[in-house]
Parts: structure tokens; C-alpha cells; sequence
């Protein structure tokens, strides 16, 4: 029996690696994102199997029967685990870094380890407004309203 990184495995695992390139290849180029640069391989059944089989762990019978939504809705459960776990380390790691400085100004956030896909969405979500103006001056006025009440004695 050859182990994990014996050469059969090896060579599985490399094909997959290119098989979810491919794949990611397709997601963007499908939602327009792809650069001018990168080309786009056409992907087949093979690579879908790939990702969805191997690299997301959908057992193949379930693959299968289930609709391409319901595969794709597993597949960002799957990058929604795996995000959160990563942000779980950094977290992690900035506590156990934090907990040995000496000075406040030595002492780190998270977000200040390493970047994470998660911190972009983030941010776009951040620096949009919540309300809108309208709103805002409806709030406001009904603020004013309650402020102008007399207190029931």
C-alpha cells in the first residue's frame, strides 16, 4: 500500500489541484471576472467529479441525485467551514501573541496576521452606507417627536 504522498496519490492529487484551478476558472469566468490574461479551460464531468467528490467530500451517489444548486450550496458550506476555521487560528494566534507583549502597542489584531478572502467582503460590506437618507431623517424626526412628549406624571 503506497501512503498519502506515495507516488499514485501524488499524481491524484496534482490532477485535482488542476481540476479546481479549472473549475475556478469557470466560476469567473461565468460571473465576468476573469482577467484578460487567463486563459479558461473547458471543464467536463471529470473535473466536476474532482471537485465535488474529492475535494468537497460529497459522496458520489449524493452527487449524483442532488441538482447542481444543491451540490454548489454544499460546495460554499464547505469554503464557509474552512473559512471559519482559518479565522478561528488567526484568532487564536493573535490572543496567544498578545498574551507575551510587554507594551499595548505591540499587541496585534487578527486581521493584521494574514489576509484572509473573508476580510475583502468584509470591508466592501463596511464601507457601505446602512440606511439611506430618507431613513436617516425619518429617525431623526421620530426621535423629535418622542423628546417633545411630556413625561405622564
Amino acid at each position: 500500500m503506497v501512503g498519502r504522498f506515495g507516488s499514485g496519490n501524488n499524481q491524484r492529487h496534482c490532477e485535482r489541484n488542476v481540476a479546481i484551478q479549472n473549475f475556478g476558472q469557470l466560476v469567473k469566468r461565468r460571473n465576468g471576472k476573469a482577467g484578460k490574461g487567463e486563459a479558461v479551460k473547458k471543464v467536463n464531468f471529470e473535473t466536476l467529479t474532482d471537485y465535488y467528490i474529492g475535494l468537497i467530500g460529497i459522496k458520489p451517489n449524493d452527487f449524483w441525485r442532488q441538482t447542481w444548486r444543491e451540490n454548489g450550496l454544499i460546495a460554499e458550506h464547505y469554503h464557509n467551514n474552512i473559512n471559519l476555521q482559518w479565522e478561528q487560528t488567526r484568532y487564536l494566534a493573535a490572543m496567544i501573541h498578545n498574551v507575551q507583549c510587554q507594551k499595548k502597542s505591540q499587541m496585534l489584531k487578527p486581521e493584521q496576521l494574514f489576509e484572509l478572502p473573508v476580510d475583502k467582503k468584509r470591508q466592501v460590506e463596511r464601507a457601505k452606507p446602512k440606511s439611506t437618507r430618507e431613513q436617516m431623517e425619518a429617525f431623526e424626526l421620530k426621535a423629535k417627536q418622542m423628546n417633545n412628549k411630556k413625561a405622564l406624571k
